[in-house]
């Protein structure tokens, strides 16, 4: 009986990272309000009328799928720790990293690949960029951040914010890794956030990427083919996660592709955070 009540005690105390797809979608809706207005239980329903489909959050998608070809749902189809927990991340899990890109292109601009298909270069539009002091005290230089949705407002709060933290911390946030780059992930066709000004790299040199240090220099598909296990790193405190992480941002360092300098203003997982745990 006591194991029981061991067993209950904590069940109630763990956070049920368990959601349903209304829930991921009401998410959505909370974390951009100028652009959604309600969820049908089959398509989200922008402000314009138009609708996209969301999903059947399918758990059997074989990865290559998952990455190149997600629907809106498999955006949340693994959980993101807030906080001191959340890495290493388990094996090929890489929460927020499935990116759907017609959603994110229907509220950032468009992007045109090319050639059709490919991915040798990249135009998106930059008519909302806003250039964003980064840690002056420091030398931090300028981010580009796209005020819609407010990320630029978010990025002035986590600047100021990481000033705070005082010179030992501004090794790691000055000079930063860039921002603003229409491009794609690289060796892929996907689109990376740092396309639509969301996407923000503090000092490369303390930032640890899962590739560094493999023979050859492999891609994802290749690494998972050859069974080659990727090896932890990371060099970034966990204040400065806290602090990004409060205004809506995801970090790299919690995906098991990890990418230590990055981070992207994501602002759903905030979201469903909030509504997971009412």
């Amino acid at each position: 009986m006591r194991a029981f009540w061991l067993c209950l005690c904590f069940w109630l105390a763990a956070p049920a990272f368990a959601q349903t797809l209304e829930q991921k979608a009401q998410a959505l809706i909370d974390a951009y309000p100028d652009w959604l207005a309600g969820y049908n239980g089959a398509d989200l329903i922008w402000k314009d009328g138009s609708k996209m489909r969301f999903g059947e959050g399918r758990e059997d998608k074989p990865l290559d799928e998952l990455l190149d070809r997600p629907d809106i749902a498999d955006m949340f189809r693994w959980h993101y720790t807030f906080g001191a927990g959340g890495f290493p991340a388990a094996p090929e899990a890489d929460p927020g990293r499935v990116r759907n890109e017609a959603f994110f292109e229907k509220m950032y601009g468009q992007c045109q690949k090319r050639p059709a298909g490919g991915c040798a270069s990249v135009t998106c539009s930059s008519a909302h960029l806003e250039r964003v002091a980064w840690l002056p005290k420091f030398g931090g230089g300028v981010m580009q951040a796209s005020s819609v949705n407010g990320a630029t407002a978010k990025l002035r709060l986590v600047a100021a914010e990481l000033e705070a933290l005082g010179p030992e911390f501004s090794r790691y946030l000055a000079p930063s890794g860039g921002s603003y780059v229409p491009r794609c992930i690289a060796r892929t066709t996907r689109l990376s956030v740092h396309s639509f000004g969301i996407a923000f790299d503090i000092n490369p040199q303390y930032g640890q990427y899962w590739q560094y240090g493999l023979p050859g220099a492999p891609g994802e598909r290749q690494v998972r083919e050859r069974n080659i296990p990727l090896v932890y790193k990371n060099k970034i405190p966990i204040e400065i996660v806290k602090v990004f992480e409060k205004h809506g941002f995801i970090w790299g360092g919690k995906w098991y592709h990890f990418d230590g300098m990055h981070f992207e203003y994501r602002p759903e997982f905030l979201a469903l955070k909030a509504i997971m745990e009412k």
